[in-house]
């Protein structure tokens, strides 16, 4: 691809790589004075040339997945594989013993935590706590933006297994990963914004980039990094509010409905959030009909829950 090359922006976001005849509405160049339009002209020529700069999984994270992936290994020998990082093994037992696993016997060791949480739920785990290491690489103008987007991701993400625990059907581990990832696309642009003096300077510009590229970006990373489509849609349609669900509910309807909580009980909640009851999602999950009354109700009840895996995942 020439540098020279306008780029296509489609009407339904970005779409690296995609068939996206009939959807052109306006092209971008590299002289564009709009810091924005060139920051998506950047990023769309790394990704053509096979040259953007995404960080790669943590090692661990690759491990654990390839261990659980190996159906003749049990419980000792993921284990093992956990045990190469101490802090991250004590923090899968600490999670293990925590409120949201209360009513099990107590796990003494780290073997004991996999087999309280399972292979599936403990690979899920492991790989949501080491992406903290993505998270901390920035300019570092932009190191306490990156810090408040993984406290707000820890946030959604305890929020979004508090709530799919409640919900029939719904893997709460995964749920976790998806909540802790739905964000990634917005870590990456934010440490690219580096190169780009006047994001460093200008925190509003930043976050209308973030808001107008994040969704996509997170889907570049997680299909770089091998993840499956249940966890790209969550991070490309986390803020998607009126999207329309499928059925049965998706993953994405969780994390969207847990982000939307998230934001309108936080401090500073952005202006112009929907009320919880009005999205498409809320109804698809079944969270309309709940005999236990509403969901806020239920989310402040599993409070005591959602702080200490929040504080867990903070590490």
């Amino acid at each position: 691809m020439s540098a020279a090359q306008p780029v296509q922006r489609w009407s339904d976001n970005v779409r690296f790589g995609g068939d996206a005849s009939g959807y052109v509405v306006q092209e971008f160049r590299p002289d564009d004075e709009d810091v924005e339009n060139r920051l998506l002209f950047d990023i769309y020529q790394a990704y053509a040339d096979n040259q953007l700069e995404i960080p790669a999984v943590p090692e661990l994270a690759e491990r654990i997945r390839r261990a659980v992936d190996d159906t003749s290994n049990g419980a000792a020998e993921v284990a093992r594989v956990v045990q190469a990082d101490p802090a991250v093994a004590a923090r899968v037992v600490r999670v293990a013993n925590s409120a949201a696993y209360a009513g099990k016997a107590p796990a003494r060791n780290l073997r004991e935590a996999v087999v309280r949480l399972g292979l599936q739920p403990t690979r899920d785990l492991v790989v949501a706590v080491t992406m903290q290491q993505i998270f901390s690489n920035a300019h570092a103008a932009l190191r306490r933006r990156l810090l408040e987007l993984w406290r707000h991701s820890t946030h959604v993400a305890a929020v979004t297994f508090s709530l799919a625990r409640r919900l029939k059907g719904m893997d709460a581990e995964r749920a976790l990963l998806a909540g802790l990832l739905h964000d990634i696309g917005a870590a990456v642009l934010i440490t690219h914004a580096g190169r780009w003096p006047e994001l460093v300077e200008e925190p509003k510009k930043l976050e209308r980039v973030v808001g107008s590229l994040g969704g996509e970006i997170g889907v570049l990373a997680l299909s770089r990094w091998g993840f499956e489509d249940d966890l790209l849609a969550a991070a490309r349609e986390a803020e998607s509010w009126q999207r329309q669900p499928s059925t049965p509910p998706e993953l994405c309807d969780v994390v969207l409905i847990a982000q939307l909580y998230a934001l309108s009980t936080g401090e500073g909640a952005p202006a112009g959030l929907p009320a919880l009851d009005s999205v498409p999602a809320y109804t698809t999950l079944g969270l309309a009909t709940m005999p236990a009354g509403d969901i806020t109700q239920m989310l402040r009840e599993a409070q005591q829950e959602i702080m200490e895996l929040r504080r867990l995942l903070l590490g």
